[in-house]
């Protein structure tokens, strides 16, 4: 769609931040520092507008469809919250620790999306002092309408205790924490003793899942504690495979960790052709020189469909895709 900017002469503000004063929030990678090249829009990111200027802003990415598992048991009241705090979505899990079953999950996206796709991105933009605990207030306050909306309609639940776990740049976010030694090497995460990372919330026992290091977090932490990375003497290899991909190796009684950023390299981050894996997205092509002809799959939210489009100019020409 089109998009009107209002600039003035005498604007300092980059064509991201006056598209967010008229409510458009949009990703950049590397936000406005114009690093990506300008390729994700039509216009450079870091662009001051002096005067009023036309751009194309198309919607943003949909993720209906997200689901957990469907093995949910209503039999037994929940007394514990789960909370997976990832980059790109968020999973809650209410769950009975006495039955060991899930009552209720759910699953839904990051709002902080719009101000940076990836962890480092994440982290310029909450290191700038204009924008110093946004991100902070809003996964506060959209972790407390999820929660404060499902207590209302289940008023006989009473919820003892919080377990959340999530990449590291995830959860200094949530707390509040600096990251201003977490935006070049050695990306050092802020010293917390364990004790900081479990208090009360009400009657709300809240812990937080330690991380190992800056691209370590408590998630893949509480997966190792689940497979007991800690006393087991064969070899295990655990997979976290999210938007901040976490691996860990342990081998001859000794622990290997290691991470990467998964999701954009499998996504094409910071390329204009890129894009997450939602409805719409072209996951498959093929080409037949006679009959000539190209296919596209497009994956949808319930099916994946096949269309046939003309074949290109050369159509006796095979380029081979490699993954």
């Amino acid at each position: 769609m089109k998009i009107t900017v209002h600039g003035t002469p005498a604007n300092t503000k980059s064509i991201l931040d006056l598209l967010e004063d008229q409510g458009i929030s949009l990703p950049c990678n590397c936000h406005g520092a114009n690093t990506c090249g300008g390729k994700q829009y039509d216009f450079p990111c870091d662009l001051i507008p002096h005067e009023d200027i036309t751009v194309t802003v198309h919607p943003r990415v949909s993720f209906s469809g997200l689901a957990l598992s469907s093995d949910q048991n209503n039999d037994h009241l929940p007394d514990t919250l789960l909370i997976d705090l990832g980059t790109t979505t968020i999973a809650m899990v209410y769950y009975s620790s006495l039955h060991k079953t899930a009552f209720y999950s759910e699953v839904f996206p990051n709002p902080q999306l719009p101000f940076g796709s990836d962890v480092i991105s994440r982290i310029k933009y909450d290191t700038e002092a204009i924008h110093k605990h946004e991100l902070t207030h809003m996964i506060c306050e959209t972790l407390s309408k999820h929660y404060n909306s499902f207590l209302a309609s289940h008023k006989n639940v009473s919820i003892e205790t919080c377990l959340i776990g999530g990449n590291t740049t995830m959860i200094h976010l949530l707390l509040g924490l600096s990251l201003e030694n977490m935006t070049a090497a050695p990306f050092t995460p802020a010293d917390i003793p364990p004790d900081k990372l479990s208090f009360h919330q009400g009657s709300t026992k809240i812990q937080i899942l330690p991380w190992l290091s800056a691209f370590i977090g408590g998630d893949i932490v509480s997966g190792m504690l689940y497979l007991n990375f800690d006393t087991r003497k064969d070899t295990c290899l655990l997979v976290d495979l999210g938007t901040n991909g976490e691996l860990a190796l342990v081998y001859d009684q000794k622990i290997y960790t290691a991470g990467t950023a998964a999701g954009p390299a499998f996504e094409g981050g910071g390329l204009s052709c890129g894009t997450p894996a939602v409805p719409g997205t072209i996951s498959d092509v093929s080409h037949k020189p006679k009959p000539s002809a190209t296919n596209f799959q497009l994956e949808s939210a319930e099916v994946a469909l096949s269309a046939s489009y003309p074949s290109f100019s050369h159509a006796d020409t095979w380029i081979p895709l490699e993954y």
